[in-house]
C-alpha cells in the first residue's frame, strides 16, 4: 500500500507530453538536472469563505503525510530521462520529461497509456518545489463545500538536492 500510495503522490512527475514543439528537453547547466532527496509533502487548501474546520478536514482527508514514510530520490537526467527509487521496497520507476519554464510534463515509463501530467515546479535554495494540482480533487472539494469559495487543493512536493 505504501508504495501505491508513493506512486499515487508522484504520479504527476511520471507523465510527459511529446507532441508540443515548444518542450524542451533541459541540458547539463538546467538546474534540475541531477538527484534530489524527498523532504516532504505537505497539502495546500484556499478558498475565499473557508473555514478553518473545512480546511483543517479538506487536508486530513489529503492526507500526504503517509508517503513521507518513504524516503526516494529522484533523479532528472540531462537528456529527458530519469528515475524515482522507492528505498521502502528497492524499486526503481524510469520517466521522460519535458520542460517548458516552470512547468515539468512527466510520462511514466512503465504505463501503457498516453496520458500526460503537468506540474509546476521551481527551484529555491537547493530544493526542489513540486506542486501537483489535481483539477478533479478541486472540484470535489467545490462541490462538497460549495460555499466555502475554494480555489485550490494542492499538494506540494519538496525535494533537497544531493
Amino acid at each position: 500500500m505504501m508504495k501505491k500510495l508513493l506512486l499515487l503522490m508522484l504520479l504527476p512527475l511520471l507523465f510527459i507530453n511529446c507532441s508540443s514543439d515548444d518542450d524542451d528537453i533541459p541540458s547539463n547547466n538546467h538546474p534540475i538536472v541531477g538527484t534530489w532527496k524527498y523532504i516532504e509533502i505537505k497539502a495546500n487548501v484556499e478558498g475565499t469563505n473557508l473555514t478553518e474546520e473545512q480546511k483543517q478536514l479538506i487536508i486530513y482527508s489529503m492526507d500526504p503525510a503517509p508517503a513521507s514514510n518513504g524516503v526516494i530520490h529522484i533523479t532528472f537526467n540531462s537528456d529527458g530521462t530519469g528515475w524515482i527509487k522507492h528505498f521502502e521496497d528497492n524499486t526503481i520507476d524510469s520517466f521522460t520529461y519535458t520542460i517548458t519554464g516552470n512547468i515539468i510534463n512527466l510520462k511514466d515509463d512503465n504505463e501503457n497509456d498516453n496520458e500526460n501530467e503537468t506540474y509546476t515546479f521551481e527551484i529555491q535554495n537547493n530544493r526542489l518545489i513540486i506542486t501537483e494540482t489535481n483539477y478533479n480533487t478541486l472540484e470535489y472539494y467545490q462541490n462538497l463545500y460549495p460555499s466555502a469559495g475554494i480555489t485550490k487543493t494542492d499538494l506540494i512536493i519538496t525535494y533537497e538536492k544531493i
